[in-house]
């Protein structure tokens, strides 16, 4: 009786070494199979990460500036032009808030970026990432520029340790330590300045008459 009691135990202790050792086997695959799934997340951003930066702008738009007249009567030589840039290929929040445009007219001069402004300005939106450049034109004509951007890649936070750490040595080896990205060539679009304003508008208290103020 003694025996078969003993016999019973061990058969349940073995049973249950069998139950750990299947769980265990079992755990350690399913660990393998995360790993595996984390490195080719990480294979396949870093693919992406390493991509030139884009920008979507309109090719062209239209702007005018007042005739001389109209220019007497208002005081002002026309209507500010804004031009959205919006920049393509960015991966996280930190990157929309810090990346840097610059713009060049035809012959390649800066007229508006980061660096100086002798041309316009660029406001920047740090949610969406877009530029805005908004300029003053004083003649007409078509007026051709070109944009580039450039950003410090950023590995988005809400990844897993494992992979932002695979990504980050990737692009380490492909970026070097600074990891900049950028267009890979500038740009284009225009803007088509025309004069407006020939003839002076009503008066803005009476309605009729030439403009005054």
């Amino acid at each position: 009786m003694k025996f078969s009691l003993y016999f019973i135990f061990y058969v349940a202790m073995i049973l249950e070494l069998l139950i750990f050792i299947l769980e265990r086997d079992e755990a350690a695959d399913q660990h393998l199979a995360d790993v595996k799934d984390m490195l080719t997340l990480s294979e396949n951003l870093a693919r992406e990460f390493q991509k030139p930066l884009d920008i979507s702008v309109p090719p062209t738009t239209t702007s005018f500036v007042y005739s001389e007249a109209l220019q007497k009567a208002l005081g002002q030589k026309g209507e500010s032009t804004h031009v959205v840039l919006s920049p393509v290929g960015l991966w996280s929040d930190i990157e929309r808030r810090n990346v840097e445009f610059t713009l060049y007219d035809s012959a390649g001069k800066q007229v508006a970026g980061e660096a100086r402004n002798s041309f316009g300005r660029l406001d920047r939106n740090p949610v969406t990432g877009d530029a805005t450049f908004s300029a003053l034109f004083d003649r007409e004509g078509i007026h051709r520029f070109t944009a580039v951007c450039r950003v410090r890649r950023s590995v988005p936070p809400y990844y897993p340790d494992l992979v932002k750490d695979s990504v980050a040595a990737r692009l380490t080896a492909l970026l070097g330590p600074e990891l900049w990205i950028s267009t890979a060539e500038r740009v284009p679009f225009t803007v088509h300045v025309r004069t407006e304003g020939h003839r002076l508008p009503p008066c803005e208290f009476c309605g009729q008459g030439p403009y005054r103020r």
